[in-house]
């Protein structure tokens, strides 16, 4: 960290010693610094002496044997400062075993020591290190060991010692891994996009294989996301989604069998790259703002969302690599080419479809969207029925 200005440390064993001499280093640094002890008439003399040079400093006495006095510090700070970059896990007792084997030393004293040097160690990390890794900003873990924690003969303190070099060596060991696995993660995800991006961008363009069939999927994947993000409150891609189910429901008026504007590659891709983008943004909110804790569920909402023309892709594709077919061979494998193939004509054929798309969304609604909208978005639905019912009734079968 080599900005240090405007962060937030969190010093333990503050009053006195080296806590206290990081403290006022971090002070020096126009940090925001939160003072930990438990002996309170030395902590308020050093917050004194600190604000007497205007630094922002609190005091707040701590027991690191005390859980809840943990919870409380962090609590606090939080509060005062907001996020937590540096937390120094500095507060430490020395205890003096005399001569005694390990095996004579009291329990109580055992317990003391390890409490403070270690416990207190353990539960600052539990508190704090969540939080600062939530925010992502730049933070650092401090814990202050002693050479007796490598040394032999030195009862009760050095044991203590040598258990919180173990566990800062896991802790090292743990964000490590931790951050490979995200940069690995990323990239995956990376990945992941391009080929859904590519993917949906390709399975809405196959959807425009009858006149209105795309247009009119669009409608209603749109009109979906639309209601989607409105119950997540991020109204400006509600408007873009609505935006884009107002302008295919126009041009459907023009697009009816026969035809007066095609959509062509153009539109259809346009389509798709929005369709596919859009699933992507409401997917990542949904993770971040719902009440459902299943990730792996929650990542199968744009699959459940694009399911029709997601499927019948992939069953193309399956078909036309079993018959040693490039993927992109054009044929009659679609699911409205084998909607006509049975005899379903072209009025039943959209109906089936757009039926289809309709039923995914709304167990999408079921699932994933807020309770309070589940009405509104049937009513939504209801009314979008008997509008495509009127197009296919005039406008589009005729």
């Amino acid at each position: 960290m080599r900005n240090f200005e405007g962060k937030t440390a969190v010093v333990t064993g503050a009053a006195s010693g080296i806590g206290k001499a990081l403290a006022e280093k971090f002070a020096q640094e126009k940090m925001q610094v939160v003072l930990a002890d438990i002996e309170e008439e030395a902590l308020e003399k050093t917050v004194d002496n600190l604000r007497q040079y205007q630094h922002r400093v609190i005091g707040i006495k701590t027991d690191v044997l005390i859980e809840e006095s943990i919870d409380e510090l962090f609590s606090k700070a939080k509060e005062e400062y907001g996020n937590i970059h540096i937390l120094c896990n500095n507060a430490g007792i020395g205890a003096n075993s005399g001569n005694k084997a390990i095996w004579e030393i009291d329990k109580h004293d055992w317990d003391w020591v390890m409490g403070v040097n270690y416990q207190g160690v353990l539960k600052g990390i539990q508190t704090f290190l969540p939080h600062m890794l939530e925010h992502g900003e730049e933070g650092h873990v401090v814990t202050t060991v002693s050479m007796a924690g490598l040394l032999p003969g030195a009862g009760t303190y050095g044991v203590s010692k040598h258990a919180v070099m173990a566990l800062t060596e896991a802790l090292s060991r743990d964000l490590i891994t931790r951050n490979y696995l995200n940069q690995l993660l990323q990239i995956a995800s990376l990945i992941v996009t391009v080929f859904w991006i590519t993917g949906v961008t390709n399975a809405i363009n196959w959807t425009d294989g009858l006149d209105g069939l795309a247009g009119g999927v669009s409608v209603v994947l749109s009109s979906g996301l639309f209601f989607i993000f409105l119950s997540l409150d991020l109204y400006d891609y509600a408007l873009y989604a609505i935006a884009i189910a107002g302008a295919c429901y126009g041009f459907l008026i023009h697009n009816y069998k026969p035809a007066s504007i095609l959509m062509g590659d153009g539109g259809s891709y346009f389509l798709g790259f929005n369709l596919a983008s859009l699933s992507l943004i409401a997917s990542n909110a949904i993770f971040f703002e719902s009440e459902i804790g299943n990730a792996f569920f929650i990542s199968l909402f744009p699959f459940l969302l694009l399911g029709v023309p997601i499927i019948d892709m992939f069953f193309v594709i399956l078909i036309r690599i079993y018959n040693s077919k490039s993927p992109f061979y054009p044929d009659r494998n679609h699911l409205h080419h084998r909607l006509l193939s049975l005899g379903i004509n072209y009025k039943g054929t959209i109906s089936t479809i757009l039926l289809l798309n309709i039923t995914f969304v709304s167990l999408v609604y079921l699932f994933f969207s807020k309770r309070e909208f589940i009405f509104i978005s049937l009513t939504f639905y209801t009314l979008l029925l008997l509008s495509l019912n009127f197009l296919k009734k005039f406008l589009i079968l005729k």
